[in-house]
């Protein structure tokens, strides 16, 4: 075999700045590390997932039956904005921050205890101004808390180990919201115990977390300041300086919006567009469950081939054509067996994506003391995308040929997502 027939070693995700290897090393977590993160992501998602779905819709049909419709979709709209803005900025922090107990952890125990007292003041409103300013105020310290759980595989989890990783933290996040919303239910007579028992068990999951995994102590590491200049481009990532950041960031922001727009838009596609004539809500809670049951077999799968094989463009590109694919079941064949076959399509393709783009992310980091705000800037571009999709969908079936239309917008955008992937120069 001659040097050029040799596989080419996959590159490290960044070269350390002011930071060596040495001080970013942490003590080796033990067992029950990983396991112990994707609960808090876990129970971090639920947060999200509970209240957006369920107990805010049920406080506002109280507070404001009249207008609830709208008044829903303005504290939806402003608090995840809220939160996913924080984001980079959570994590620039936390990337300088010096203690005895690491850079991540004071952090995840402040906001842990903090979104606690939101959850409580959140679900005690009992106006709708009160309500939208303190579950966007509770939004952006979860979210803070999310930007300093993420960065967890990129400073920790050893290379060959980070697809199994994503994998926890993927379908940890994905289940997470399903089931916070599903257990919400559970709580509209009870709203306040719902909220509490959400941010009880977030927070509890956040301490575990951090018991289980100490961080190293970072009061030897070399302080670096956050400037005015820093500030000023907490969300910012020259396309030119890092190409590989931009092209990764742009295919996360298609990605979330290619699928997002079908997914919101589900109870619709199943009432009107192919006309089903059973129970709409009671056919939609079955394809939820079809969407998690592949993510479940899919996500860790996908985690250990990545790993094995040292390649991580592959399997981004294939889990997005395949959520294309499915997408072309329903638009094909309107039938009630063709949207199981999207569904199912799509949870695998959504397993798969986020095993192997979480590893990408980390691959692909401009600076070591800055992997806190870029991992912030990657959930940033997810979140906005999400936001949006609603948006562009109503607006493609209002006005541009309906449920058809906007499947096909989807697949063009998916496979557009794929097609980002390509330039990726310095990761296989």
């Amino acid at each position: 075999m001659t040097a050029a027939d040799q596989p080419r070693p996959e590159r490290e995700p960044y070269t350390t700045m002011t930071l060596t290897t040495e001080q970013l090393a942490p003590p080796r977590p033990g067992r029950g590390a990983l396991p112990s993160y994707a609960l808090a992501m876990f129970t971090l998602s639920a947060c999200f997932g509970a209240p957006g779905g369920v107990l805010i819709a049920v406080q506002v049909a109280e507070l404001a039956p009249d207008d609830k419709v709208q008044v829903f979709g303005l504290i939806s709209a402003v608090s995840a904005l809220a939160g996913a803005l924080v984001s980079p900025i959570g994590g620039a922090l936390s990337d300088r921050t010096r203690s005895r107990f690491g850079k991540r952890a004071p952090w995840i125990v402040a906001t842990a205890l903090i979104g606690l007292l939101g959850m409580a003041g959140s679900g005690a409103a009992r106006s709708v101004p009160v309500l939208l300013i303190v579950w966007s105020l509770t939004n952006v310290v979860l979210g803070v808390l999310q930007a300093v759980l993420t960065p967890y595989i990129a400073d920790r989890v050893p290379l060959g180990k980070r697809g199994r990783a994503s994998a926890y933290q993927g379908v940890a996040w994905l289940t997470g919201n399903t089931v916070g919303m599903a257990l919400a239910s559970q709580f509209t007579l009870s709203v306040l115990t719902g909220y509490l028992l959400f941010g009880a068990v977030a927070a509890a999951a956040a301490l575990l977390f951090v018991f289980v995994a100490p961080e190293r102590s970072t009061l030897d590491v070399e302080r670096v300041p956050l400037t005015l200049r820093d500030l000023r481009k907490l969300h910012w990532v020259s396309p030119r300086r890092h190409p590989d950041f931009a092209w990764v960031f742009a295919a996360r922001a298609l990605f979330h919006l290619g699928y997002g727009g079908p997914l919101y838009f589900l109870f619709y596609l199943v009432e009107d567009y192919i006309g089903y004539q059973g129970d709409v809500a009671e056919a939609v809670a079955i394809l939820a469950l079809l969407i998690a049951a592949p993510t479940l077999l899919a996500g860790p799968l996908t985690g250990l081939l990545t790993d094995r094989s040292g390649r991580r463009k592959p399997y981004v590109i294939a889990s997005t054509a395949l959520m294309c694919a499915g997408t072309a079941v329903p638009l094909i064949w309107p039938t009630w067996p063709a949207m199981v076959v999207f569904v199912m399509m799509l949870g695998f393709g959504l397993g798969g994506y986020f095993s192997s783009d979480g590893v990408l992310m980390t691959l692909v980091l401009p600076r070591a003391e800055d992997t806190g705000k870029d991992m912030g800037l990657f959930l940033l571009s997810g979140y906005v995308a999400l936001a949006i999709s609603p948006f562009y969908a109503s607006l493609v079936v209002t006005h541009l040929g309906g449920y058809p239309a906007l499947l096909m917008t989807s697949m063009t955008i998916l496979a557009l997502a794929a097609v980002a992937i390509l330039p990726v120069r310095g990761v296989r």
